[in-house]
């Protein structure tokens, strides 16, 4: 009998494990199906991406900007291009995998901020509305063109980095996420 109780408490911390992990990408989840609702995968390019895209076109996937290439005028910084770059390589002829890193990019950003909001000591329901405002503020369409995709990443790896380091001083992480948090940081 005790070793059958034993198993039910296991499954069920298991499941609620789950469930909390559930619970942390409900809001950023929510906030990202709100925005891609009424443009869905349709959303074209602006000005700028076309820009890009010609690049690409003429000089292939740019992954990090040297100096005499033609994305020159950014190699101040050299990792702009790179989600674009790697989406153009996976599919040049749509743009799914732009919309794809774009939403990955706001889901991480929203589940960072759900994670450190928790790590401070906030409740479940500030730190999904903390998380939700992070993603749909500031108020613009910013938040959705293709040009936002490096920013948007820069943004989650930045958040990302002291959410992994409040969960490994929290002892739920081993201490080897310190070092790579501080590598991604």
């Amino acid at each position: 009998m005790e070793r059958t109780t034993s198993f039910v408490m296991r499954m069920t911390t298991i499941d609620n494990k789950y469930i909390r992990r559930a619970y942390a990408l409900l809001g950023p989840l929510l906030a990202c199906l709100v925005i891609w609702y009424p443009y869905g995968f349709s959303l074209g390019p602006n000005i700028e991406e076309w820009d890009v895209l010609a690049g690409f076109t003429e000089a292939g996937p740019i992954y990090f900007v040297k100096s005499g290439g033609p994305f020159e005028t950014h190699k101040l910084r050299p990792l702009t291009l790179a989600p674009q770059a790697v989406a153009y390589a996976l599919d040049s002829n749509s743009f799914t995998f732009w919309h794809v890193f774009l939403i990955a990019a706001i889901l991480l950003k929203g589940v960072a901020m759900y994670a450190l909001s928790r790590g401070i000591g906030m409740d479940k329901t500030w730190s999904r509305y903390s998380a939700i405002l992070l993603i749909v503020l500031p108020l613009d369409t910013m938040q959705i063109s293709f040009r936002a995709i490096h920013i948007n990443w820069s943004l989650a790896l930045g958040l990302l980095a002291p959410a992994i380091w409040l969960a490994a001083f929290d002892k739920k992480l081993p201490r080897i996420w310190l070092f790579i948090s501080s590598i991604r940081s």
